[in-house]
């Protein structure tokens, strides 16, 4: 009998225990990937962003070369007159107006762009004559900066190329510049770019960068050009070396800690911008969030355990009660002042009943065993939890205060969950209510934020309402599905950005509400498709959105209600929903 108690013990135990310990993991699981798959995206497309816009920054630096290229190695009459004028032994007036007029065209770039230190200008010729931007035109035997004419005469092949260096006009003076190398193709030349690195400094502080984020620049050699951050001769080596060959997104080891870099190239000099981050700070954020859920879980396991076994051993001692009747009544010595149930249960009822017929019978000495009576053990239901509204929201709310202590201020994270959680709480609460348009549009332009955050600027949402009608009452949630009908299914798949106009005023005896965006649209034949559906009783589709809208609708307004559907492919679609005003309408006419 012990042996038999014992299991029936422990098979309940563990029946009531492994429902609770799955729903648990799968609701602690799937909190914790949404949410980390998200921040940790987040994370990635802001790094992505950093880089692009360093890139473009810079580029737009670089491609002051372009209108001196296209001056200097494309009109051979140019060319000619410069290189006659660099062999000049005396100089004439014309030569010196158009001297004049080269130095100047050379010279604008550079005097109205304080990143850049310098430009010269340099055809082979046998005196030994450039163009400098601050000097004007000089002699290589006598200027204080040659290094980049030795680089010039070592380059063999190259058309464009890159490196860093040092001017040093003055003793006491070191400058610092990134110099570019345009060859020249029409005569044996060169012309060099040098910029003030401290300018690219400037612009990455203004960007949105971590306080320990390095940014760097290498050139097509893995050459280091640019650091946000300053490196002596060793570290700079190991970091190259191991940055040579990376995807766009790789984990280093560097200096014994985990480093997660991340990359962009650029096509037009051969450039890679480089975003290094350490593993630990970048995801910091995910890295909580998943020691949080990870000791919520453990809590929330350790309360289930202690719960189930309460409710286990008290079961398992009413159990163990009647039993021990049983037995008594077995072996001849019942006595049912012995056993007294302490509580009114179901257990009490059937010891209660027990002893009724044992009394009613008059004690006959019949052994239970005898008299063909089974005992029905009863199945017990195991209660599911239910994630109501209520719960999800204060979850989401108790997500986005975390996440704002934990990045130390609201952030587009904490606006998306607030968000999200409006949305939800007007989603879930009370589906069946008639709401006014005004909140339909607030819960709408929650949605649409939310989406942008997504999105960036691929789309942009234009309204057009009538203040009068704020007040009128429409069905829940009709207005946001065709919102996210226009982005999924028409806006996303357009390379250019897009855009939905919401117009919604009076017609009539009705309220017009139209959907109108410029994405990819629909074959005729698809609208086809669409218009046979929503023809039909209610069935699955991927157009679930749209279908559901219009039977909740039809099953508020009846016939009166239309729905139309314009679309062109390649043009847009454009959704009308005509809405009776209850209002105005008999609304048993309807039906």
């Amino acid at each position: 009998m012990k042996i038999v108690e014992k299991k029936f013990f422990l098979k309940d135990f563990i029946l009531f225990l492994i429902p609770t310990v799955i729903s648990l993991l799968i609701i602690g699981v799937l909190s914790f990937t949404v949410t980390h798959n998200f921040i940790t995206q987040e994370i990635r497309n802001n790094n992505i962003n950093i880089l692009n816009q360093t890139k473009e920054n810079v580029e737009l630096m670089l491609n002051e070369l372009d209108p001196l290229v296209i001056l200097f190695d494309t009109d051979p009459e140019v060319v000619m007159r410069i290189r006659s004028f660099f062999d000049r032994t005396r100089f004439t007036m014309e030569s010196v107006s158009f001297y004049r007029i080269i130095q100047s065209f050379v010279n604008a770039p550079a005097n109205a762009r304080p990143y850049i230190h310098s430009i010269y200008v340099y055809y082979d010729n046998d005196m030994g004559r450039f163009l400098s931007t601050r000097e004007g035109l000089v002699q290589l035997d006598n200027f204080y900066d040659t290094q980049w004419y030795e680089n010039f005469i070592n380059a063999k092949e190259q058309l464009i190329w890159s490196q860093a260096r040092q001017i040093n006009q003055y003793e006491f003076e070191n400058t610092k510049v990134i110099t570019i190398y345009r060859k020249l193709t029409l005569r044996e030349g060169v012309i060099v770019l040098n910029i003030l690195p401290e300018y690219i400094h400037m612009m990455i502080s203004e960007l949105n960068i971590q306080p320990n984020q390095t940014l760097m620049i290498l050139d097509e050699n893995s050459e280091l050009l640019f650091c946000n951050h300053s490196l002596n001769e060793e570290s700079q080596d190991e970091i190259t070396q191991k940055l040579v060959g990376l995807g766009d997104e790789e984990t280093v080891i560097i200096h014994d800690k985990p480093y997660v870099v991340m990359q962009v190239s650029s096509a037009k000099y051969n450039w890679r911008y480089i975003s290094m981050v350490p593993y630990d700070f970048l995801y910091h954020v995910p890295i909580q969030l998943g020691n949080i859920t990870l000791l919520s879980l453990l809590i929330s396991f350790v309360l289930a355990l202690i719960l189930t076994y309460y409710v286990t051993r008290k079961k398992y001692a009413q159990i163990f009660r009647i039993e021990k009747l049983i037995d008594s009544a077995k072996y001849g010595y019942f006595s049912p002042t012995a056993i007294i149930p302490e509580r009114q249960d179901e257990y009490s009822y059937i010891i209660e009943e027990i002893i009724n017929n044992f009394i009613k019978q008059n004690y006959l000495k019949m052994q239970l065993s005898e008299r063909k009576y089974r005992l029905k053990t009863m199945e017990l239901l195991a209660l599911q939890s239910q994630i109501n509204p209520h719960f999800l929201f204060n979850t989401l709310h108790a997500i986005n205060c975390k996440v704002i202590s934990l990045t130390r201020g609201p952030n587009e994270i904490s606006d998306m969950l607030e968000k999200l959680s409006d949305i939800l709480d007007y989603s879930l609460s009370h589906p069946e209510e008639m709401v006014s348009i005004e909140k339909e549009i607030k819960n709408v332009k929650n949605y649409v934020d939310i989406q942008k955050i997504r999105y960036g600027q691929q789309f942009d949402v234009l309204w057009e309402y009538d203040e009068n009608l704020m007040h009128k009452k429409i069905v829940k949630m009709i207005l946001q599905p065709l919102v996210e009908n226009s982005i999924y299914h028409g806006i996303r798949m357009k390379q250019e950005a897009g855009l939905i106009k919401i117009k919604i005023f009076k017609r009539g005896e009705f309220i017009k509400i139209s959907v109108v965006d410029n994405g990819i649209g629909m074959s005729c034949e698809k609208l086809q498709e669409i218009y046979e559906k929503l023809s039909r009783d209610w069935e699955y589709s991927e157009e679930i959105g749209l279908l559901n809208t219009h039977y909740r609708l039809k099953l508020t307004y009846g016939n009166r209600y239309k729905m139309i559907i314009r679309s062109k492919q390649n043009l847009g679609t454009a959704i009308y929903l005509y809405i009776p005003d209850l209002e105005k309408i008999d609304f048993e006419e309807m039906h």
